[in-house]
């Protein structure tokens, strides 16, 4: 073999019988996976818990610009006098149905952002 290459060990070149016990055998390198193990599900950990912080920033922002919108359609609902005396009854009318279901949408999407509703298959 040339200097500086190194086969890699094989676990079967690397497994020891253990004393009066044939049948089972041990590895020196148990630690070693264990840290590894242990190191490999700390890190699934802090990307989990990464994961859900996004996910609850995305809901607050949604939740806020939900809010945001309700409160500026809320606002315009104010204008509808103004409208009925520039456009006429009619437009008033369909404005403000328009604006009345728009804002109990608002209503709904909010209250489900904050108590989703339970999916049938979910439970």
């Amino acid at each position: 073999m040339p200097t500086g290459l190194r086969r890699r060990p094989n676990f079967k070149d690397i497994q020891v019988e253990v004393e009066g016990k044939s049948n089972k055998l041990k590895t020196p390198n148990r630690d070693a996976k264990k840290k590894l193990s242990e190191k490999l599900d700390e890190k699934l950990e802090k990307r989990t818990a990464n994961l859900q912080l996004r996910r609850d920033f995305k809901k607050a922002e949604l939740r806020n610009n939900l809010r945001m919108e309700y409160d500026r359609l809320a606002g315009e609902s104010l204008l509808i006098p103004q409208i009925k005396a520039r456009h006429g009854e009619r437009v008033a009318t369909n404005t403000a149905k328009t604006l009345g279901r728009r804002l109990d949408e608002l209503q709904k999407m909010y209250k489900e952002s904050v108590t989703p509703s339970k999916h049938p298959i979910n439970g």
